[in-house]
């Protein structure tokens, strides 16, 4: 669970949960095609929708542990570039993991859980890029993550030995208009200005 044994906005708490994982047949002919086309439909939801057509798991707690990742690892292992020393990757897994402010012991103990369950070879990316955005919101999700809060999850990640690992260093920046640089401006005709992540 989260910090102190509650759930986060989403309803989840530190452990991922998967509902379904499989070949799903009700996107468009063009995605499906005659096999369907493969999904992953992860439990918790933070929007709170009242129309959800799959309310089973975005509100009722539909799901299991980390066993959704260790099926994707058995079927497409880890990142290929890491098999491949290539460049662009065709297959395999890699785990992403925000970190949030406030919310540093999750990311400490979701790290643990990943070692524990996958070993350090796991291919990770930890990414520092949370924004505030307009709207309602929890007074802990109101500033962005702090140098402090990204160090103790970085250390905590090297010190568990993750060594493939990608990692989004937090920008320094004064508040001026691009001090969310990974936050996506879909008024502006390229969206993302984000860099490339550090490997």
């Amino acid at each position: 669970m989260a910090s102190g044994g509650r759930a986060g906005l989403c309803g989840e708490g530190d452990r991922m949960r998967v509902a379904w994982v499989g070949p799903h047949s009700g996107e468009e002919p063009p995605i499906s095609g005659e096999n369907g086309s493969g999904t992953v439909f992860f439990t918790g939801c933070s929007l709170g929708c009242v129309f959800c057509q799959n309310y089973q798991v975005s509100r009722e707690g539909v799901g299991a542990a980390l066993d959704a990742i260790s099926e994707m690892l058995r079927q497409k292992g880890v990142l290929d570039v890491f098999e491949s020393n290539g460049v662009l990757a065709s297959k395999g897994v890699l785990v992403r993991h925000l970190i949030l402010p406030g919310h540093v012991e999750n990311s400490l103990d979701a790290l643990t859980a990943l070692f524990l369950e996958f070993g350090a070879g796991l291919p990770l990316s930890l990414m520092s890029q949370y924004c505030p955005v307009p709207g309602p919101l929890p007074e802990n999700l109101k500033r962005r993550v702090e140098a402090e809060e990204f160090d103790r999850v970085y250390a905590h990640a090297m010190d568990l030995g993750f060594h493939r690992l990608f990692v989004q260093f937090p920008e320094v920046s004064d508040g001026g208009a691009d001090s969310a640089p990974f936050l996506p401006d879909f008024r502006d005709a390229r969206p993302f200005r984000g860099g490339p992540r550090s490997g």
